[in-house]
């Protein structure tokens, strides 16, 4: 078998809103593996390598990724 990744480009994304509609990194990441455990017709181990072969960018500031906010 060859090695097999992905990459998932948010690139463009609408900048980060100032309401909570905004989805933190993790949550944005999670929502990735998901979907490939969805598209993998086999048992994904849940450990630290899940996330190896796939490359998400991500843009700072974006609604996806946004910017933790100082009060």
């Amino acid at each position: 078998h060859g090695r097999r990744s992905a990459v998932v480009d948010f690139t463009g994304t609408t900048a980060q809103l100032a309401t909570n509609y905004n989805a933190p990194e993790p949550v944005t990441r999670a929502a990735v593996l998901y979907v490939f455990r969805l598209l993998v017709d086999d048992n994904i181990p849940m450990n630290e390598g899940v996330m190896k072969p796939l490359e998400v960018i991500l843009p700072e500031g974006t609604m996806l990724s946004p910017k933790t906010r100082r009060r």
